[in-house]
């Protein structure tokens, strides 16, 4: 977790694939991959009381990532994320995440479109 007086912080990442997708395929581009993060103050596990939101848009097509590292948006998904990071106590973190979104695929196979979820997590450092 990184430390110090960042307020506020834009960041995003961006992946493209050139793997076809399926010729009779519906659902949305599979072939691309973004993430634009906005995030206000930063957590410091050094500092009980400390704490940093963020929003998250987060469009994962399966064809341009393997095995992304978000906790709760994975491949195949398309919405967006909101956050919070919170230290109770120096080196204990603990997370919050709410996604709403939908499955790229679902009109591919008629499965169902929504993907929504919450994430709760706390870390204890040592």
């Amino acid at each position: 977790m990184e430390t110090g007086p960042m307020i506020l912080q834009l960041f995003g990442i961006y992946a493209k694939s050139d793997m076809d997708a399926y010729t009779a395929y519906l659902g949305d581009d599979q072939s691309k991959a973004y993430d634009m993060t906005i995030k206000y103050k930063n957590a410091s596990l050094a500092q009980a009381g400390s704490w940093d939101i963020y929003a998250s848009y987060r469009y994962l097509g399966q064809f341009a990532t393997i095995s992304p590292t978000y906790h709760i948006s994975g491949r195949d998904t398309k919405g967006l994320e909101i956050g919070a990071d919170y230290v109770p106590d120096k080196n204990i973190l603990t997370m919050l995440e709410y996604y709403k979104g939908k499955r790229l695929s679902a009109d591919y196979g008629h499965n169902p479109a929504d993907y929504n979820g919450i994430y709760f997590r706390i870390e204890f450092f040592f």
